[in-house]
Parts: C-alpha cells; sequence; structure tokens
C-alpha cells in the first residue's frame, strides 16, 4: 500500500471536516488542535492539504521535532511543496558561524512566500526569531526568468553580473554562472540545486534545474527566480508573512499573537483560544522487541474491529513481521505501507492502527532534512574540482596512502 492512500484515508476524517470549515471561513482567527499524538499531526495536515491548499508555516517546539515532523509530511506529501526554515547558524554558541547550505534554505524559503502558490512551511523558535531579509529587499534583488522570454545573452550576463554572480568554468556553489555558447548555469541563493537556462537566440528555449555532481538535468521548470547573496537582514520572519498565512504552532513554543491567523496545537495553551476541533488518537504502545506483547495488543485491536497498517521503508520488514507472527501461530492481518512515519498511533474515530516497524524492533529512527542534501551535494560537486589534478600530482587515497 502506497503512503499517499493513509492521506487519502484520513481526508474523510470528523475531525479534519471541522477544521477545514473553521479555515474557510475567514473570521476564524485562532483554532486550538487537541488529542493529536505522535505522527497523527502531520498526517492530519497532510490530508488537509488535499482539502484546503494554503500557506501555512508550522513553528514545533525545538529543532529535532521540527526535523521529525518535516520528515513525516514529506513522506506523504513529496518535498515539492513542504519547505524546512533552519536557524542561519551551524551550532547554538555565541561564536556560531552561519552555515552556507541552511542560507540557501531561509532564501528559498523567503522567496517562496512571496509567491500566491499554497506551501508548507516547517521551522522552530530559534529559526525564526533570527532576522531576515525583507521582502521588499528581496523583490528588488530577484530576477524572475520564464520559458519563452526575449532576453539577449549579453543582457543576462550584465543583469548577473549587477547582482553580484561571479563567472566560472562550471558552477558549483550559489553566487556563481557560467556560460558555454547558447547555455547558461546559475547558482541561485534560493535553490538547493542550480539552474540550466538554455537559449535559441534571444528566447529562453527551456528552464531546468541540474544535479551538481552528474551535471545531468534534474528537473524542467516554467519559470526560476535567481537571487544572489544578500546580507541585510534586518526584517522579522512573521513580517515577511501574508495576512492569509495561517500559523500553527506548537503550545510550547510561545508563538501567540505573532500573526493574525493561528492554529495551536500540543498541550492545551494557558491564553483563550477561540474554538477547539478534538481528535482522539493514542501514541503506538511500546513493546521492546516483546512480540508477546506486540501480538496480544495486536489481537486485541483486530478483535475490538481496527484495521493494522506497519510503516516501514523496506518490503523485507514486512515480510519478516509475517514470517514471525506465522511461526508463533498468531493469526495477525495487516496492511503493509511502503514508507515509514517518525512515530506509531492508534486513531479510535477512524479504528486505524498506523505502526511503525523501528518502534516494534525498537531501532532508532533518523530524518534526514533539505539542508543535509545541499550540503552533501555542495561536498560533491567540491571533490569534482579534484579532477583538474594533472599526471604525477600527489594523493592520499583512502585506501592505499599517498
Amino acid at each position: 500500500m502506497n503512503i499517499t492512500e493513509i492521506q487519502r484515508l484520513y481526508a474523510t476524517h470528523r475531525g479534519l471536516n471541522e477544521l477545514t470549515r473553521l479555515l474557510e471561513q475567514q473570521n476564524t482567527d485562532n483554532v486550538f488542535l487537541g488529542g493529536l499524538a505522535a505522527s497523527s499531526l502531520p498526517v492530519m495536515f497532510a490530508a488537509l492539504w488535499c482539502r484546503f491548499q494554503c500557506r501555512l508555516v508550522f513553528v514545533l517546539s525545538d529543532e529535532e521535532d521540527a526535523g521529525y515532523f518535516y520528515h513525516d509530511l514529506t513522506q506523504l506529501m513529496g518535498d515539492g511543496d513542504v519547505l524546512f526554515f533552519p536557524s542561519p547558524f551551524k551550532r547554538k554558541t555565541k561564536d556560531a558561524r552561519h552555515d552556507a547550505a541552511n542560507e540557501i534554505l531561509r532564501t528559498e524559503v523567503l522567496n517562496r512566500l512571496q509567491l500566491p502558490q499554497p506551501v508548507y512551511v516547517v521551522t522552530y523558535p530559534e529559526a525564526v526569531t533570527e532576522k531576515v531579509v525583507s521582502a521588499q529587499s528581496l523583490a528588488q534583488h530577484t530576477l524572475t526568468l520564464h520559458q519563452g522570454d526575449c532576453m539577449a545573452l549579453d543582457e543576462l550576463d550584465c543583469r548577473l553580473q549587477a547582482l553580484g554572480f561571479g563567472q566560472v568554468d562550471y558552477v558549483y556553489e550559489p553566487g556563481q554562472y557560467a556560460r558555454r555558447g547558447g547555455i547558461v548555469d546559475v547558482f541561485s541563493y534560493s535553490s538547493e540545486q542550480p539552474y540550466r537556462i538554455d537559449f535559441f537566440g534571444d528566447e529562453i528555449e527551456s528552464l531546468r534545474s541540474f544535479d551538481v555532481d552528474t551535471q545531468l538535468s534534474h528537473t524542467k521548470l516554467e519559470q526560476i527566480c535567481v537571487v544572489p547573496e544578500l546580507t541585510s537582514e534586518d526584517a522579522d520572519f512573521f513580517d515577511s508573512l501574508s495576512a492569509d498565512t495561517i500559523v500553527a504552532h506548537h503550545a510550547n513554543a510561545a508563538m501567540e499573537g505573532v500573526h493574525n491567523r493561528m492554529i495551536v496545537f500540543g498541550n492545551k495553551p494557558s491564553t483563550a483560544i477561540g474554538v477547539s476541533v478534538q481528535f482522539h488518537t493514542t501514541a503506538q504502545p511500546v513493546f521492546h522487541k516483546n512480540f508477546d506483547m506486540v501480538g496480544e495488543s495486536f489481537a486485541h485491536f483486530l478483535q475490538d474491529g481496527y484495521t493494522l497498517y506497519i510503516c516501514t521503508d523496506s518490503p523485507k520488514q514486512a515480510v519478516r513481521l509475517r514470517s514471525i507472527f506465522e511461526e508463533r501461530g498468531d493469526d495477525i492481518s495487516f496492511e503493509a505501507v511502503d514508507k515509514t512515519l517518525h512515530a506509531g498511533f492508534c486513531d479510535h474515530d477512524l479504528k486505524c492502527c498506523f505502526f511503525t516497524d523501528h518502534q516494534i524492533f525498537d531501532r532508532f529512527h533518523k530524518y534526514n532534512l533539505r539542508s543535509d542534501k545541499a550540503r552533501s551535494g555542495k561536498m560533491a560537486l567540491t571533490m569534482k574540482e579534484l579532477n583538474q589534478f594533472e599526471i604525477g600530482d600527489y594523493v592520499v587515497h583512502i585506501d592505499h596512502g599517498i
């Protein structure tokens, strides 16, 4: 079973129907969501995307919670409409230096928030309290190109240089562009992948993103936004949000009053909330690889009319679970899901259990962020520069030495 089936299943949820109705009413300012345990919160918001698409900023209590929340959303929705807004620093110390990969992601989010398209942004308090580039400054320094636009190559060359882009033989980090015949490669600060602009005469014939390591095209695009490095960070993050953007935050994040439309989840906040929507979910039980407990718990849920779903990134894990139940003589039927969530849960309204194999087998679950991809891509191309070595140069091999 594809994990998007969970998204569609949740789209019929009674609580989601109520939340959708409240969000469609423009006069509803504050909503509290209660009873959402474990990964039921990102699952519910992924299902909301099918019913009510909007610009929604999630502020989790800390970076780790934000990372796992982002992981679950991208598992369900992909990463095209889900962005991560990290802190600009590598470490939480006074002398912490800016992280180039994080800066790319921050600029990408700010640029996306200026567009009218719906988007989900996941962040945390340390990230949104840092100053950002103002919307006005960002708009003034953004070069937007569309497929079919007419522009001379020399004109594009001059505009990129005016924005501070440096010309190189090939691009491998933000702030660079390369020109080869009728093709211009440019690495914007608003994208973790560079763009390739293909000209036919003075017309932009195609726009594509490409992989810095393989140099192969990745995605064909209708338009691109080229943003240079901007250092004048003097605006608050929430000032860059439009009036129709919704901010959803954990009660522990202390974000009350930062925006006109708010959704609060987690613990019941101390301040008054206009409307509450109550869900009925519980976290996956802790089994510690004890299959006596697993079999007993699963059998109990099945007897009560619940449907069991096991989320796993590996099909072999689902086969392994079925083999274990067969060897034990347990009559346990479940539906295997092709991707996993961070934390399993049981929804008592839908009478469905969405459990994870890593929790059943007591394994650590790690999330991956977009900054990890941006950072690894940059490192890969740095290695590609080593191709410039000449015969006779000394190198150190990881296995064989000099």
